[in-house]
């Protein structure tokens, strides 16, 4: 969430590009409403937004068109090996960030993997690409 409200703050624009159900993405929402805002989303996708699932790349192409950016200026997060493989496929650079239901699967695709997410900060957006900083 931290690094989400930083994104904002700093200008980045943000979608949630998941090719599961809406109902699962409601789900999330409810149980999760006291401790996130969604509304910081500019964007979220769900499977009706496209023919074919992750690991192809046709949910995060349709995804930058929807938020005016490009794929070189993009970065994706993603907690699953199939969810690298469509990002990468569709030229944006990864970070994965393998939780523990999907840790042991390859994440070799990813630019970085990293353990947890509070090592990323976003610095911003310039000239249409997204500024981050691992420490």
């Amino acid at each position: 969430a931290d690094l989400l409200v930083g994104c904002k703050s700093n200008g980045v624009s943000l979608g949630w590009v998941t090719t599961t159900l809406d109902r699962n993405i409601n789900a999330i929402r409810k149980a999760l409403h006291q401790q996130f805002d969604f509304n910081l989303f500019d964007i979220i996708t769900t499977i009706d937004d496209c023919d074919v699932a992750k690991p192809e790349p046709e949910i995060y192409h349709k995804a930058i068109s929807m938020l005016n950016v490009t794929a070189t200026g993009a970065v994706a997060i993603e907690d699953s090996s199939s969810g690298v493989a469509a990002a990468k496929a569709a030229t944006i650079q990864c970070i994965a960030a393998p939780g523990d239901l999907k840790g042991s699967q390859d994440f070799s695709a990813a630019n970085i993997c990293v353990s947890d997410l509070s090592c990323v900060k976003a610095i911003g957006e310039q000239a249409g690409a997204v500024t981050l900083s691992i420490n």
